[in-house]
């Protein structure tokens, strides 16, 4: 699908949508966002561009998550221990690094033909317009983004979007059903239960540990075995419904469909001792005996369902593909990189704060927003790199407009 068709529709939905930022008062430091924030090569953008990047994302996480982490403690978390690294500044570097691909991709766009169309640059015009006038005045100040950021924002993402298909169009990205192929297999898992266990004293905790992770280790044994049993016990092992017949020898049961590839013996998918206990079986059959989980702590009835899973495979055959693309996307990018000069301004950088008391959240879109953000999502990229920019671009629009 054309890159371009989506990236309207994102920016469509900002014009419908008016989804706002809101922010948390006037009390807060403004951001000034003329300050040249990224030089690469003989172009720069500004403070307001970054912010307003970022400060979406932090919006957007804050919607998602804000539920569970509630105001605080989300972004002043600290990630690295050892450099007192938090979240908000990991999203920051991450944030200059987008933007640096995104300033190549526009600075090489005419080497793939790649140019906004009218339309795009009205649409984005219109939804930087609606960010301005659906924004009050502490909100932008927080943001520091003026209308000419949120349109360069939008148009490096449009054109960073639109730059993917024709960067990796001489790719080699054919793929064989023996590089994907996939094995299918249904188990179902009991893992001893040892979080009752405890002891009278300190002095028998030991003694008692031991009993009682014996006693689970047995008890779990014995569950798996009622199932295998059960299973066996079908006209149609092949058919058979294991998660019925699981939850029926104990309602916490469940049966899992797994996938892995004989070609890779790394493939970590499913636990190594499933993999090596319907080796040589044919389609459908029931592994004769309870496997024991390459840490000894798990307890597996296994059926293999198909040696060789088309479905499965064409599923994976996509996603050898994309990942092909990907890569030749990245070595390109970085390709461009080392060739290029590229500053940042990190005393500038440094005053947009994204911290727990410097935050943004989302107003409730309306409903014609929503429904055109979806349409927009659905129309998902054939490869990660163009998914991704296509999400961050409908996610910048949707707060802008």
């Amino acid at each position: 699908m054309n890159m371009g068709k989506k990236i309207s529709a994102a920016v469509l939905a900002a014009v419908v949508g008016c989804g706002l930022l809101a922010g948390c008062g006037s009390s807060r430091t403004k951001v000034d966002g003329t300050k040249t924030l990224l030089t690469v090569n003989d172009d720069s953008i500004d403070v307001g561009v970054g912010s307003f990047y970022v400060k979406y994302q932090q919006a957007s996480m804050y919607k998602a998550y804000g539920s569970y982490f509630g105001s605080t403690g989300l972004f002043d978390y600290v990630t690295n221990s050892s450099t007192g690294e938090t979240y908000g500044e990991s999203m920051k570097e991450s944030a200059i690094e987008d933007l640096e691909q995104m300033m190549l991709c526009k600075q090489h766009a005419s080497d793939y033909n790649v140019a906004l169309t009218d339309d795009q640059k009205t649409q984005i015009e219109n939804a930087a317009q609606s960010y301005i006038d659906g924004n009050s005045e502490s909100v932008q100040n927080m943001v520091g983004a003026s209308k000419d950021d949120v349109v360069t924002l939008l148009e490096l993402q449009t054109i960073s979007s639109e730059m993917m298909d024709p960067m990796v169009a001489d790719t080699d990205t054919t793929v064989t059903d023996d590089e994907a192929q996939q094995t299918s297999v249904t188990y179902v898992a009991v893992t001893a239960d040892t979080t009752s266990s405890s002891s009278s004293s300190e002095s028998a905790a030991s003694s008692t540990e031991s009993t009682s992770s014996e006693d689970a280790s047995a008890a779990a044994l014995s569950k798996a075995q009622a199932v295998l049993a059960a299973v066996k016990g079908q006209s149609d092992v092949a058919n058979a419904d294991m998660n019925t017949l699981a939850s029926g020898v104990d309602s916490s049961l469940s049966a899992t469909t797994g996938h892995f590839t004989t070609n890779d013996t790394t493939d970590g998918t499913v636990d190594s001792a499933i993999v090596s206990a319907v080796k040589g079986l044919s389609d459908g059959t029931l592994v004769d005996h309870v496997v024991t989980s390459s840490d000894g702590k798990t307890y597996y009835v296994v059926r293999l369902d198909k040696n060789f899973d088309q479905d499965q495979t064409d599923s994976k055959k996509s996603e050898l593909v994309t990942s092909k693309k990907q890569d030749a996307y990245n070595a390109l990018i970085e390709k461009w990189k080392k060739d290029a000069t590229i500053k940042v301004n990190e005393s500038a950088w440094s005053d947009v704060k994204i911290t727990d008391d410097y935050g943004v959240t989302l107003k409730t879109a309306s409903s014609a927003a929503s429904s055109t953000e979806a349409a927009a999502e659905s129309a998902a990229s054939s490869t990660e790199a163009a998914a991704s920019s296509t999400e961050t671009a409908a996610s910048a629009a949707s707060s802008a407009g």
